[in-house]
């Protein structure tokens, strides 16, 4: 598992505020953005790639907002599009490395009488170090894995890109049926999945076969936070009564349809298209 240091303060750094108040957005929010780039930057030079719209999917949030946090952020001077800056000021070294400095601190203290006990329990301790490495020795032959069964094996952990022509399992069915998709919708969720991951976006990702299924899962768990999805029958035009939150979101949504055409499944049908979810007042405004 891989550690980063994370420094107490960050939740409350004015700059995070700021910048939450630029991209008039949650504190919240911004930090969740911040914490995606630190932990992509695994090299240990603070070197990071970003993709606004991996990263919403991830949040859960608007990719457009996405893009706009880390805009703001390099403006801000704290990466620079590649690289987290002050990144080796905010990384303070290996668990590792500050072992080693507390074990030669406290070597140089040692006096004579305490070096000899230190003698004899190093002793000991190599005794007990050159008894494992036999206990690990018999351990790696008596657990090694014939060829046959060590290629099987690889072969199932291998990440690949999806298929083309890839459909939904019985059991992938059965789990979107247990989270209240009906029939119609459970195929719509299909091709969309399938076209993101092939010809969208998603083109090109490379999974194992569980990570494909936990992506499934993922997919149809946001799936079914859509109305639409849960019930055979279409839903009406939103209206004037949806909260002032839900409108920012849907123009926040519409304007970037404007600008590059880009345009989630999740959203439902496109402006103009039949049964669209935006809000008509919303077009309308812009």
């Amino acid at each position: 598992m891989n550690w980063l240091c994370w420094h107490i303060g960050t939740v409350t750094d004015p700059k995070f505020g700021r910048i939450a108040q630029i991209c008039k957005t949650s504190r919240a929010t911004v930090i969740a953005v911040w914490a995606v780039i630190l932990e992509g930057a695994k090299d240990g030079r603070g070197a990071y790639s970003f993709d606004a719209e991996d990263t919403a999917f991830s949040l859960d949030i608007d990719p457009i907002l996405t893009d706009q946090i880390h805009k703001v952020m390099i403006s801000r001077g704290l990466v620079d599009g590649e690289n987290v800056l002050k990144w080796q000021s905010r990384q303070h070294g290996t668990s590792t490395e500050r072992v080693r400095k507390h074990r030669k601190r406290k070597s140089v203290s040692v006096t004579d009488e305490t070096f000899r006990n230190v003698t004899e329990t190093t002793q000991t301790d190599r005794q007990t170090h050159t008894q494992t490495d036999k206990d690990i020795s018999l351990t790696e032959i008596n657990t090694e894995t014939p060829a046959s069964d060590s290629g099987s094996r690889s072969k199932r952990e291998t990440a690949v890109a999806l298929s083309i022509d890839w459909k939904a399992s019985e059991e992938q069915i059965s789990f979107a049926g247990k989270m209240g998709l009906v029939n119609g919708s459970i195929e719509r969720e299909v091709i969309k999945f399938r076209a993101y991951w092939t010809n969208g976006k998603g083109s090109g990702t490379r999974r194992t076969v569980k990570g494909w299924n936990q992506t499934w899962m993922n997919w149809i768990e946001k799936a079914s936070k859509e109305p639409a999805n849960t019930r055979a029958v279409s839903i009406p035009q939103p209206s004037t009564s949806l909260r002032s939150d839900a409108i920012i979101q849907w123009r926040s949504r519409f304007s970037g349809f404007k600008r590059s055409g880009y345009w989630l499944p999740q959203w439902g049908p496109k402006p103009g298209q039949e049964k669209c979810q935006c809000p008509p007042e919303v077009m309308k405004d812009e």
